[in-house]
């Protein structure tokens, strides 16, 4: 039940990388990166369905982006790129480096704060590790999100 929150705010376009494993399915979210309150914007596991959820206040309402089919003790990369307000498809999800679905975004104020392992204003938890975070203020490409994965995927023994 660890919750980290950082002193980072969120920016219109951006790229997260987490590095993360569950250890039990239970029913419920299991928030892994989230901006919690107001403006919200959630990278989350829905453990009922095993698949990733990703919510934000500009329009994404809980859809896996095609991260799915998830399982216990597996570490996996995931990553969630924003590239501004107002693009079609412009929210990308990859889960080891692989493209798996998008978004349009609309109009999103960003106002708060990022918070790791949970929220802090729900017991939204995640019952897992996190082992590594990265977060840029601006879009990663594809080429840049395959180069992250394959420097990192050994610790992961992917």
């Amino acid at each position: 039940d660890d919750i980290v929150t950082t002193s980072l705010s969120a920016t219109l376009s951006f790229t997260w990388s987490v590095w993360f494993k569950t250890n039990v399915l239970a029913s419920g979210y299991r928030n892994i990166i989230s901006v919690p309150t107001g403006a919200y914007m959630l990278m989350l596991l829905d453990i009922s369905t095993n698949n990733m959820g990703f919510w934000s206040s500009d329009g994404m309402g809980g859809g896996s982006l095609g991260v799915n089919s998830l399982s216990t003790n597996t570490w996996y990369n995931a990553v969630l790129v924003r590239e501004g307000n107002g693009i079609s498809n412009g929210y990308k999800a990859y889960l080891n480096s692989v493209f798996k679905g998008s978004a349009n975004t609309s109009t999103w104020a960003i106002a708060n704060t990022i918070s790791l392992g949970g929220r802090t204003d729900t017991s939204q938890y995640l019952n897992g590790n996190i082992a590594l975070v990265q977060i840029y203020n601006r879009v990663l490409t594809a080429n840049e999100i395959l180069q992250n994965f394959y420097a990192q995927r050994g610790r992961f023994n992917i």
